[in-house]
Formats: C-alpha cells, sequence, structure tokens
C-alpha cells in the first residue's frame, strides 16, 4: 500500500472511531425527519399540558376521560390495547364513528348559525303582544262537561236539545229514564279541548265527535285566557326558538342552491 492509500484508510478510520453513531445517525435521518413532517402537520393537536403517554403517545389535559388521572390511564391503556386488537375496524364500531364524526360537524355547523342568527337579535314587546293575539287559542284553559252518549244514534237529538237551551241535567235524566244513558264526566283546566269549538264562550256546546262506541259532546263551563304578563317569558322563548328554527332552514333552502346540493328519496 503506497502512502497516499495508507493515509486515506487512517483518515476513514479516524471518523469512525471519533464518531461512532455517524452512520447511525445518517439511517435514521429519513425517519426523524417524517416523524418531524406528521407533527407539523397536525395541526389538531391541542395545545394543553401533556397529562401522560401512552406508548409515547401523549394524551393532553382536555382529553382525558376522567379527572382522577388513574382512571383515565386505565381508558387509555385499554383504548391502545383495542387499537391492538382491532376493535376500531369493526363494522359496527366504524358506522358509530362515521355517525359521530357527521352528527358533530353537523352540530357544530348549526351552532355557528344559531349564533350569528341570535347575535343582533331582540324580541321587541310588540312582537310578544302581536303573537299573544294571533295565538290566544294556545293560552285558553277550559273547564267542560263531557257528555258520553252511549247510542250514537241519539247524538244529533241530544246536540239540538242542549243548543236549544235544555240544561244539562234535564237531558241526562230524560235519556235516562228512556233507558238510553249519557255518562257525564267534568274536565278542568284542558287546553286540548279548544279546537272541539267553533268559537269560545262559556256555555258553548261542541258537534258530536265519534270517540270509540260512543258519542262525545263537550260543553263550556269555564273559560280563561292567561294574562300576557304570566306568558313573556314563555313567549319570548318561543320566538327566539322560531328565529333559530328559520335560520336553520334558510341556510338549508341557500346551500341547495348555491353549493348545488341535491336529494334523492329512496323511499
Amino acid at each position: 500500500m503506497n502512502k497516499s492509500n495508507l493515509l486515506n484508510a487512517i483518515l476513514i478510520l479516524a471518523v469512525f472511531i471519533l464518531f461512532p453513531g455517524c452512520k447511525d445517525n445518517q439511517s435514521k435521518q429519513p425517519a426523524d425527519s417524517q416523524q418531524a413532517n406528521e407533527q407539523s402537520a397536525d395541526t389538531t393537536q391541542p395545545q394543553s399540558k401533556i397529562a401522560f403517554k401512552i406508548n409515547g403517545r401523549p394524551v393532553y389535559d382536555d382529553e382525558m376521560s376522567s379527572r382522577n388521572i388513574n382512571e383515565a390511564i386505565n381508558d387509555e391503556i385499554i383504548y391502545e390495547a383495542a387499537l391492538i386488537k382491532g376493535v376500531d375496524k369493526e363494522p359496527r364500531v366504524e358506522k358509530t364513528l362515521r355517525i359521530y364524526r357527521r352528527n358533530l360537524i353537523t352540530g357544530v355547523m348549526k351552532k355557528e348559525l344559531i349564533d350569528d342568527a341570535m347575535e343582533n337579535y331582540k324580541v321587541s314587546d310588540e312582537d310578544i303582544n302581536k303573537y299573544y293575539e294571533e295565538n290566544k287559542d294556545k293560552f285558553t284553559v277550559i273547564d267542560a262537561d263531557k257528555l258520553i252518549i252511549q247510542d250514537k244514534s241519539k247524538a244529533d237529538e241530544v246536540y239540538s236539545k242542549l243548543a236549544g237551551g235544555e240544561a244539562i241535567e234535564d237531558v241526562i235524566t230524560e235519556y235516562k229514564t228512556a233507558n238510553s244513558e249519557i255518562i257525564q264526566q267534568k274536565l278542568y283546566n284542558d287546553k286540548r279541548l279548544v279546537k272541539e269549538f267553533d268559537s269560545l264562550e262559556v256555555g258553548q256546546i261542541s258537534k258530536p265527535i265519534d270517540q270509540q262506541n260512543n258519542a262525545v259532546i263537550y260543553v263550556i263551563t269555564k273559560l280563561e285566557i292567561m294574562p300576557l304578563d304570566k306568558l313573556k317569558k314563555q313567549i319570548t322563548y318561543t320566538l327566539m326558538n322560531k328565529h333559530k328554527y328559520e335560520a336553520i332552514t334558510d341556510f338549508i333552502e341557500k346551500a341547495k342552491t348555491e353549493d348545488k346540493i341535491t336529494v334523492e328519496k329512496t323511499s
């Protein structure tokens, strides 16, 4: 070996003696760079404090399943074991995750729409008064006599007698004597009865209504319209919810047009 070759060999040997990890570092560099790139690309990573690590994976304070550190660690161990066993690949789990993801994204979008809609929205006294006047039937409470006529063929006849001014008790007695019994029931504070009457006033009689094997007639004995001052808060919430609903439905119609979203019903 000439002097030049001998000198080169000594220099190469000195490099490996002085820097024994040089070759390993070079071989690891691509993996390290890839990991750094992956970490920098993960823009969703929380910026809170790392509570602990599982297999090197950080679990942050605001990701813990429990505020009890030991319970949270146990849950993460179970989670890691489940991933190793492929539980996340099971069809039922994948389906649930897809549904949860879709619902989460939809929920976030709805919240943004509602927040925008409600930012400058105020329910005025004028709005409340208008709603109250247009929906008094919703705030009307009725006491009534419910007359159950077992012989349905007599229903129109009974109605005519009551509409003609005969007292309920007299009509009941008359038909009881004729072996055609009418059962009387007292109903109190029933808002649902409003729809059974053409007009709302004490003494108003409903037309006969078929109910199972009987005919039924209602007679208003007491009528109370709840005062506006007791309903302001309720009406305010109703109008706010109505405004939220309208904001969402308006967005849906706009999205269908502007984003060209089509809907095909299969059933």
